[in-house]
């Protein structure tokens, strides 16, 4: 009886797969705190521009900025991926180490 017992939850998830879903977690919380540091930030630059006088509303330049960060790491974190590496992929990774 030397059968390994699956886990009391019923899950049978191996190390790559939790490695592979807290990285995911990981992208996610990355990307939601980003985008809040972006809006504190355009909130800031706002109030600072409405403060100075108005005028050439110049904060549209740092939302632009942050906001191309933004897309590139929305993209990355619920864009389309390519799936979980093959074996002979890994393998040919870990050949170059």
């Amino acid at each position: 009886m030397s059968q390994q017992q699956p886990p009391a939850d019923g899950s049978n998830v191996s190390d790559q797969q939790r490695k592979a879903a807290l990285k995911r977690i990981a992208q996610k919380r990355a990307f939601w705190r980003f985008v809040g540091l972006w809006l504190l930030v355009s909130a800031g630059m706002v109030v600072i521009w409405l403060l100075s006088g108005r005028g050439y509303f110049w904060p549209i330049w740092v939302f632009l900025g942050m906001g191309i960060g933004v897309v590139a790491m929305a993209f990355g974190t619920y864009g389309p991926s390519r799936g979980a590496p093959t074996e002979e992929q890994i393998n040919r990774e870990i050949n170059k180490m």
